[in-house]
C-alpha cells in the first residue's frame, strides 16, 4: 500500500523528488506495506535488503546492523566491516586487540601463536611481544630456561638439558634435520627449517638472515623478494614481477619486452599497439598524437570517418569530403539527389528553391525543371506563361528569347519575327529592319535634317550620349546611354550587342546574370557559394565578420555559430542540450529525455540519474 505512488520501480519503491527541467514538480511516495516479494526498510520497499542491513523472514523487514561500521551482518554478528575496520568476535574494531593480528585477505582479527602477546602473523616466530616469563628472541617467545645457550650444534630441551642438533644444523630447536635455526657458512635455512647449500626454486638465499626466503608470487628464480629473474610456466616476467600477461609489453621467451614509448600495451612486437598512453590515440595498431585525415577521436581511439570523407566531427559526422565528392546530410556523395544542386565552391549539396524539382542554384530563377508540370521555364524561373519578347519551345518546355531585333517571334532566329520594336519594320522575310531616312551614326532632327550621333553611339535618336540605340566600341549601352564601364549592379554582355545587363537582384557586382555569378553581395547579404542570400540555407549560419555562410557542426540542424556548442536544433537521432547548445546522441548523467521531444532536461538536484516523471 503506497500513498501518492506509481507502483514499484527497479529494485526499490521509495520516497523522493523528481525534476522536470530546472524546477519541476516534486512527487512523494511513502509505503505503508510492501508487496509479497519485497522487504520493507522504513518507508522503502526492496527486492533484497541493502548493505548495512539484514532480512527478517517472519516480518519481511530489513533491520539495520547494530554496528555502525558493519557492511554485512545478521542478527547475531558482523561478517564484513567497512574499510579501515576489522571483524573481531563478530564486531568491527579499528585495530586488533592483544593476541590477534589482521588477516589481510579476510580482514578478520586472527589469533597469534599461543606464546605471543602481540604478533604480525600466525607462526611461532611471528611474535612482536611475549607473555610474562617469556623473552622475545628472533621473533620467538622463549622461557628463561630455554635462553641459557648451549654450545654450537646443541639445543636445550624443555628439561634444560643440552642435546646435539642434527649434523646439518649450526643451531637448532630440536634433534631432527627439520629443527635447524641456523646453518653453517654457505648454507641457508629453508622454510621447513632444514639447511641447504642451494635454495629451492621459488626461494632465494638471504645473506643477512641466513635463510631461504620466498620469491614473489609465481617466481621460480629471483635476486631478492622484489626482483624476480624467471617465472613459473604460464607466467611472464615484467619489471621484476610475474603475471599472467604483459601489462605494458609483449612476451618473448617468458619475458615482457617493452612497447614503444607511446604505447600503453602492445602485442607481438613493440610497434603493434593495443592501447595508448594518455594524450595519444590508437589508429590501426599505432599510437598517434592526433587522428590523421579521415579519422576522428572516439575515447582513446581514432575511428574512420564515413566513406570518401576527409574530416568529420566527434560523432563521426562528415564535415568535409574528398575531391570530386559533395557533402549531403553528413555523408559524401558523387552526385546530389533530386531537389539539390552541386555547390562546387562549398563542395556540398544545396537545397533547390521550392518551385524547382531540379536546379543549378538555390534561388527561384535557378530551376532546371519545375515542380509544377504545367509551368514553363524562362531564365531559370518557373512561370505560368512566357513573357513578352520570348516564345515557347515545346521540345525543352521553356520560354526562349526572341532575337533582339524582334518584339515577338516564333523562334530565336532573326527571320522569325512576328512584330518589331520602335523604328523597325517587319520585312517580307520575317526580319525587323531599321526604318530611317538617315544613315547609321546619324538621326533625323525636327527640321527633317540628318544630324550626326554622339561619337559613342552607333545608332541614336538624338545628339546626346544618353540618346543611343546602340554603341560603338569600346562603349556599352546602359538603357539609352553609352558608357565605357558598366556600373555596380550591371555586367557587360557583348555576345549580341554591347549592352550592360542587370545583375541578379542579390548581387552588388557580378560577372553574369545567374545568382551564382555574384562577385560581391549587397549590404546585409551573406555570401554562400557563388551567390548572395539574406538567410543562409539550412545547416548553415551567417558569419557577420566575413559576411559569408558557414557550415554548422554536422550534429546541428540549425545553429548560431561554429562548433558543437552553438546548436539551435539537432539532426535526426540526436538530442538537444539547450543550456550548452549541444546535440548529443544520449542525455548525459544528471539529465533525462523529455517526453515526446528531442530535448534533454536537468534532473532534480538530489538525483544522479532520472527519467521523465510523466512516463
Amino acid at each position: 500500500m503506497c500513498f501518492a505512488g506509481r507502483g514499484l520501480s527497479g529494485a526499490a519503491l521509495h520516497s523522493g523528488g523528481g525534476a522536470e527541467g530546472e524546477t519541476g514538480d516534486k512527487q512523494a511516495t511513502e509505503c505503508v506495506t510492501c508487496e509479497d516479494d519485497y522487504y520493507q526498510l522504513g518507508s522503502d520497499c526492496h527486492k533484497s535488503c541493502p548493505e548495512r542491513s539484514y532480512s527478517v523472514e517472519e516480518t519481511r523487514e530489513c533491520v539495520q546492523c547494530e554496528d555502525d561500521h558493519c557492511e554485512n551482518c545478521d542478527d547475531a554478528q558482523c561478517y564484513w566491516c567497512e574499510e579501515g575496520f576489522y571483524v573481531s568476535d563478530g564486531v568491527c574494531v579499528d585495530h586488533c586487540g592483544p593476541g590477534f593480528f589482521v588477516d589481510v585477505e579476510s580482514q578478520d582479527c586472527e589469533p597469534c601463536h599461543r606464546a605471543c602477546r602481540t604478533c604480525g602473523g600466525p607462526r611461532f616466530d611471528d611474535c612482536d611481544t611475549c607473555e610474562e616469563d617469556f623473552t622475545l628472541t628472533r621473533g620467538e617467545c622463549l622461557e628463561d630456561k630455554q635462553l641459557q645457550s648451549c654450545k654450537d650444534k646443541f639445543y636445550r630441551t624443555s628439561q634444560g638439558l643440552c642435546q646435539p642438533c642434527h649434523s646439518s644444523c649450526q643451531s637448532c630447536s630440536g634433534s631432527t634435520r627439520q629443527d635447524c635455526l641456523s646453518c653453517s657458512a654457505g648454507q641457508f635455512v629453508t622454510p621447513d627449517q632444514t639447511c641447504v647449500s642451494r635454495c629451492s626454486p621459488g626461494t632465494f638465499p638471504n645473506a643477512t638472515s641466513g635463510r631461504c626466503d620466498e620469491c614473489s608470487r609465481g617466481c621460480m628464480a629471483c635476486q631478492d623478494a622484489r626482483l624476480c629473474l624467471r617465472c613459473r610456466h604460464g607466467l611472464v616476467l615484467e619489471e621484476g614481477a610475474c603475471s599472467e600477461r604483459c601489462i605494458r609489453g609483449f612476451p618473448r621467451d617468458g619475458v615482457c619486452q617493452p612497447c614503444l614509448s607511446e604505447c600503453l600495451s602492445c602485442q607481438g612486437n613493440a610497434s603493434t599497439c593495443l592501447s595508448c598512453q594518455p594524450h595519444y590515440f590508437l589508429v590501426e595498431q599505432s599510437c598517434l598524437g592526433r587522428c590523421p585525415e579521415g579519422y576522428f577521436p572516439s575515447g582513446t581511439e581514432c575511428q574512420p570517418c564515413p566513406a570518401d570523407c576527409v574530416d568529420c566531427n566527434q560523432d563521426g559526422l562528415c564535415k568535409k569530403c574528398a575531391q570530386y565528392y559533395f557533402l549531403h546530410e553528413a555523408l559524401c556523395v558523387d552526385d546530389c539527389p533530386d531537389g539539390f544542386f552541386v555547390s562546387e565552391q562549398q563542395q556540398e549539396c544545396g537545397r533547390c528553391h521550392g518551385n524547382c524539382s531540379s536546379c543549378d542554384g538555390p534561388d527561384s530563377d535557378d530551376c532546371i525543371a519545375c515542380k509544377d508540370h504545367r509551368a514553363v521555364r524562362f531564365r531559370g524561373k518557373c512561370l505560368s506563361q512566357c513573357p513578352s519578347s520570348t516564345y515557347y519551345d515545346r521540345t525543352t518546355n521553356e520560354c526562349r528569347e526572341c532575337d533582339k531585333s524582334c518584339l515577338s517571334c516564333t523562334d530565336h532566329l532573326p527571320s522569325s519575327c512576328l512584330s518589331c520594336g520602335e523604328r523597325r519594320l517587319l520585312d517580307a522575310s520575317g526580319h525587323c529592319v531599321w526604318y530611317s531616312e538617315c544613315s547609321i551614326n546619324t538621326y533625323k532632327d525636327p527640321s527633317g535634317q540628318c544630324q550626326k550621333c554622339h561619337s559613342s553611339c552607333h545608332r541614336c535618336f538624338g545628339p546626346r550620349q544618353d540618346q543611343c540605340f546602340s554603341c560603338n566600341q569600346p562603349h556599352f549601352l546602359l538603357n539609352v546611354t553609352c558608357v565605357l564601364r558598366c556600373p555596380a549592379g550591371f555586367y557587360a554582355e557583348d555576345k549580341e550587342g554591347r549592352v550592360c545587363e542587370r545583375c541578379h537582384w542579390s548581387c552588388e557586382r557580378c560577372s553574369g546574370r545567374h545568382s551564382l555569378q555574384c562577385d560581391s553581395c549587397k549590404p546585409g547579404y551573406f555570401r554562400q557559394g557563388g551567390g548572395c542570400v539574406q538567410t543562409c540555407s539550412p545547416s548553415h549560419f551567417g558569419d557577420t565578420e566575413s559576411m559569408s555562410c558557414e557550415r554548422c557542426d554536422p550534429s546541428c540542424d540549425a545553429c548560431l555559430g561554429p562548433g558543437n556548442t552553438h546548436c539551435l536544433s539537432c539532426r535526426e537521432h540526436f538530442l538537444y542540450l539547450p543550456h550548452r547548445g549541444q546535440c548529443v546522441q544520449s542525455c548525459p548523467e544528471g539529465y533525462y529525455q523529455e517526453r515526446n521531444s528531442k530535448t534533454c532536461r536537468r534532473c532534480h538536484p538530489s538525483c544522479k540519474t532520472c527519467s521523465d516523471l510523466l512516463r
